[in-house]
C-alpha cells in the first residue's frame, strides 16, 4: 500500500516492526518491505506486488463492478470469498491431496504462512524462521520414538485419520458396487429406469437401495471437500433408509397401511383427505400414512431405538438452523491433532449401508446366490468395521460407538 500522505514512513534506524529486534535498514528494508506509521499503535506494511497478485486484484475488481454496479471505494474489501471458516477446509485438502509435504501444510496451519522460493524474498526473516520452526516441530513429533506403547497426539491422530480415510474410500466403492448388483439381479436391468414406480415391497426396497447409492456418491464429494455438517446430514439420511428397510421389510402390515395407500393415490384408487390421511375410494376406509422416524426406530428393535435416542439427536444438530447447530458447525477443530469428522461420517455411513446389505441378504425376493454373496461380503468386513470403531474411540470416546457395535453384531452370519 502506498503512502497516502497521512502515514509516516519508517526510518532506517528505527527498530523493525516485524519483531526481529534489528533496525529497519538491516532487516526488512533489504527485502523492499516498507512500513508506514498509521498512528501510535498501528502501521501499514507494503510489499512489492507481483503480476499474479495484480491480475487477481483486477479480476476481483471486475467482479465487484459486475455484481454491485460500481467501482470499489478505498474502504471496500474486494477479496472476501475465502472467509476464515474455509481456512480449515483448505488446509485439510492440502493435507490429503499430498501435493505439498505434510510438514509444510502443518506449518501453514500453525503460522498462516507458506514459505517457498517464490515468496521468501518478500517475507521478513522472523516469519520465515517461524515457518521453519513449525516444519521442524511437525517432523520431531511425527518421528518421536514411541515409549511404553504410548504415542503422542499427532502420531495417534495422523495414523487414525489415515486409517479411516483409506477404509472409507475403499469400502464406499465396494458397497456401491454391491448395491448396484442388487438392483441388477432384482430388475434384470442396469439401474432403475425412468418411469419406475413403487407397487410392492420389492419396489420399495429397490428404491431404498437406489437412494443409498445416491447418498454415498454425494457423501464422497462432501467428504473430499471437507463439509462436515453436510456429511453428517447425509449419514442421517442413510440411517433413515436403514430404519425404513428394517421396519417395512419385516412388517408387511405396516407397509400395507403406510405405503400402499400412497401408491393408490397415483393409481386413482385412493384420494387424499389431508396431508397425512388418504381414503380408499371403494371402501371409504381412512389410512393415516405419516410415520415418525422414532416409531420406525422402535419398530426396528431395542438397539435401534437406543441409537435413535443418541445418534439421531446428534446428527440433527448438523441440520436445524439454531444456536446448537451453529455451535457444532463452528467448533474449533485441529486438522493435525483431532479426528477427522468427515471420515467419521464416512465410517458411520458404510456401517449403516452394510446393515442395509444385511437386511437384503435375507430378503425373500433376492436371488438365493445373491443372498449368500451378500452374507459373505458382510462377514469379510465385519471385524474391520468393529476395529474401525475401536480406532475412532481412541480420539473420540463416545458411548454411541458402543451402541453402533451392538447393531452391527446383529448382522454377523
Amino acid at each position: 500500500m502506498a503512502n497516502n500522505g497521512k502515514s509516516i514512513p519508517w526510518t532506517d534506524d528505527e527498530s523493525c516492526p516485524c519483531g526481529s529486534g534489528k533496525i529497519y535498514k538491516n532487516c526488512c528494508k533489504k527485502k523492499k518491505i516498507k512500513y508506514y506509521k498509521k498512528n501510535d499503535k498501528e502501521y501499514i506494511k507494503s510489499i512489492p506486488m507481483d503480476k499474479e497478485i495484480e491480475k487477481l486484484l483486477k479480476s476481483c475488481e471486475k467482479k465487484f463492478i459486475k455484481v454491485f454496479g460500481r467501482k470499489p471505494s478505498k474502504n471496500d474489501f474486494v477479496i472476501f470469498e475465502a472467509l476464515d471458516y474455509d481456512f480449515d477446509k483448505y488446509t485439510r485438502k492440502l493435507k490429503y491431496d499430498k501435493s505439498i509435504p505434510n510438514d509444510y501444510v502443518y506449518a501453514y496451519d500453525r503460522t498462516g504462512l507458506m514459505v517457498n522460493d517464490l515468496n521468501k524474498d518478500k517475507l521478513p526473516d522472523i516469519e520465515i524462521e517461524e515457518f521453519n520452526l513449525a516444519v521442524q516441530e511437525y517432523n520431531k513429533l511425527l518421528n518421536e520414538q514411541i515409549k511404553d506403547n504410548e504415542a503422542n497426539m499427532l502420531q495417534v491422530a495422523e495414523a487414525t485419520n489415515e486409517y479411516i480415510k483409506n477404509l472409507w474410500e475403499e469400502t464406499s466403492e465396494e458397497i456401491i458396487y454391491v448395491l448396484n448388483r442388487c438392483i441388477r439381479e432384482s430388475q434384470r436391468v442396469i439401474g432403475i429406469t425412468k418411469g419406475f414406480n413403487i407397487k410392492d415391497i420389492k419396489d420399495f426396497i429397490l428404491y431404498c437401495i437406489y437412494k443409498t447409492i445416491q447418498n454415498l456418491r454425494t457423501l464422497q464429494t462432501l467428504i473430499n471437500e471437507g463439509y462436515v455438517e453436510n456429511s453428517f446430514a447425509v449419514v442421517r439420511f442413510i440411517y433413515e433408509i436403514l430404519l425404513n428397510v428394517i421396519a417395512f421389510k419385516n412388517d408387511k402390515e405396516l407397509f400395507k397401511n403406510k405405503i400402499l395407500p400412497l401408491v393408490g393415490l397415483d393409481e386413482g384408487t385412493f384420494e387424499r383427505k389431508d396431508n397425512n390421511t388418504v381414503i380408499e375410494k371403494s371402501t371409504g376406509k381412512e389410512y393415516y400414512c405419516k410415520i415418525k422416524i422414532s416409531n420406525l426406530a422402535k419398530q426396528a428393535g431395542t438397539e435401534y431405538e437406543l441409537l435413535y435416542n443418541t445418534l439421531y439427536y446428534d446428527l440433527s444438530g448438523f441440520i436445524h438452523v439454531d444456536t446448537f447447530t451453529a455451535k457444532k458447525i463452528f467448533a474449533e477443530m485441529d486438522n493435525f491433532l483431532d479426528i477427522d469428522e468427515c471420515y467419521v461420517a464416512g465410517i458411520l455411513s458404510i456401517i449403516f449401508s452394510m446393515e442395509i446389505i444385511g437386511e437384503l441378504s435375507d430378503f425373500v425376493d433376492m436371488p438365493k446366490q445373491l443372498q449368500k454373496d451378500l452374507q459373505f461380503y458382510i462377514n469379510s468386513k465385519f471385524e474391520t468395521l468393529l476395529n474401525a470403531l475401536d480406532v475412532i474411540q481412541v480420539l473420540d470416546n463416545k458411548e454411541i460407538y458402543n451402541i453402533i457395535k451392538k447393531t452391527l453384531q446383529l448382522y454377523k452370519f
